[in-house]
């Protein structure tokens, strides 16, 4: 658990996989890495730790309901947190879902560790810099 002030990047999972692209980033920035079993213990993290951004790795089957349960909540309950998605692969059904649900920034597994990391890097430059994500800004973009 992390009890820290402030932490400026939380990762969420809903299981005990990570991917290994995401993985390499977490050891490099040494972002804390939360498994997630209830909801409301995720918003206890976030308000516990004040991140600027928060990387939500989205399962698969049974448990993405779940996933995109918990965006929807967290861009209600604290919108000022921006949110970045990342899928096991890319699908344009899974990527309009997470999208209405309400993160700041699309990628997937696919995506190359370096082009994730500047993803996720410049959506936290965002995050510290702003203090509410544009509908219009970066969640219009998908790294190719």
């Amino acid at each position: 658990m992390v009890n820290k002030l402030t932490t400026d990047v939380l990762v969420f999972l809903f299981d005990d996989v990570v991917s290994p692209v995401l993985g390499q980033i977490i050891t490099r920035h040494r972002w804390p890495v939360i498994r997630i079993e209830k909801t409301h213990q995720a918003l206890r993290q976030v308000h516990l730790s004040h991140p600027h951004s928060i990387v939500i790795q989205i399962p698969r089957g049974a448990l993405l309901d779940e996933a995109l349960s918990l965006i929807g909540l967290l861009r209600r309950r604290v919108s000022h947190v921006w949110l970045v998605a990342v899928a096991p692969s890319h699908h344009h059904e899974l990527e309009a879902l997470v999208r209405r649900a309400g993160v700041s920034a699309y990628l997937s597994s696919d995506d190359s560790s370096q082009c994730m990391e500047q993803t996720v890097m410049a959506v936290h430059e965002q995050a510290q810099t702003q203090d509410v994500p544009s509908p219009s800004g970066i969640n219009q973009t998908r790294v190719p």
